[in-house]
């Protein structure tokens, strides 16, 4: 028997009021639910993760499909609600960035906790078996992920870039959510892509460069000591590579940059050492 979405919350809201310590703003607008299950494509040979499935408004749904459900959720009490409700979903007690997410997940559909947003779009970039996500999350937090501005560009998205098709879907108002919360909403898509050649190489001088983003990279790759040496043919020339490395964005500010400009800096540090042990 299926239920409508407010009446899931108020079953689970009869033990216990939503954790705002967790981020629980359960979705209670029916067109969302269902905006994001088309997003999903869901199919037969899929095996979904749901992430902090809540009261099971959105796992009510992904269980009507056809595809195979899996959920993770930290909270014990909502764990009871959701093995009441859905007997043979396969569910986990766990906090989601802890556990070992099963080897069979192709896919992620989820409302996720908005203050864990960052650090499970990076678990979930390294199960290189998870082809596709839909996600709700922040609005702030999915143009930084879309790099949609000039000033959204963040170490964060220009890393994702790198394994991730990122596109913006609908918006979603706090009034759509029970309790409501205090910022706008996003459905965000993710598709997965072929890694680019050099790809550790991008992914480390993103990062390092962005944690010290007001320096010009220049400064920042000489005192980078023994960070890269593995991430190229270089071995113990690092130093000596970059304090003869000329390229225009080496006096540049990382934020300068956009996704391209990394990949094409990347291949020309590589260039240079080639060029430097044929003279």
């Amino acid at each position: 028997m299926s239920h409508l979405a407010r009446d899931l919350i108020d079953r689970l809201q009869n033990s216990q009021p939503p954790n705002k310590q967790l981020g629980q703003h359960f979705l209670i607008n029916e067109g969302v639910l269902d905006s994001i299950i088309a997003s999903a494509q869901l199919q037969k040979e899929d095996h979904i993760l749901e992430i902090g499935p809540g009261p099971g408004v959105l796992t009510q749904r992904l269980m009507q499909s056809d595809a195979t459900v899996s959920a993770v959720e930290i909270d014990a009490v909502i764990c009871d609600h959701l093995r009441k409700e859905f007997p043979t979903l396969n569910l986990t007690h766990q906090d989601a960035l802890m556990h070992d997410w099963p080897r069979e997940i192709n896919a992620i559909v989820a409302n996720i906790p908005y203050q864990i947003s960052s650090p499970l779009v990076e678990k979930m970039t390294h199960y290189e078996h998870i082809k596709r996500a839909v996600i709700m999350v922040q609005e702030e937090f999915a143009h930084r992920l879309n790099q949609t501005t000039y000033s959204d560009h963040c170490s964060l998205g220009m890393v994702a870039r790198l394994d991730w098709k990122i596109e913006l879907a609908q918006k979603v108002p706090p009034h759509f959510f029970s309790p409501q919360p205090k910022v706008q909403s996003r459905i965000v898509l993710l598709s997965r892509i072929p890694r680019p050649e050099h790809w550790r190489l991008i992914r480390e001088l993103i990062q390092h460069t962005y944690a010290q983003r007001r320096k010009k990279i220049r400064n920042t790759l000489r005192k980078s000591g023994g960070r890269f040496l593995s991430l190229g043919p270089w071995k113990h020339e690092w130093n000596s590579l970059i304090q003869s490395f000329e390229n225009k964005w080496m006096d540049a500010r990382p934020e300068e940059l956009g996704f391209e400009d990394w990949c094409d800096f990347a291949t020309k540090i590589i260039q240079h050492y080639h060029r430097c042990i044929d003279i």
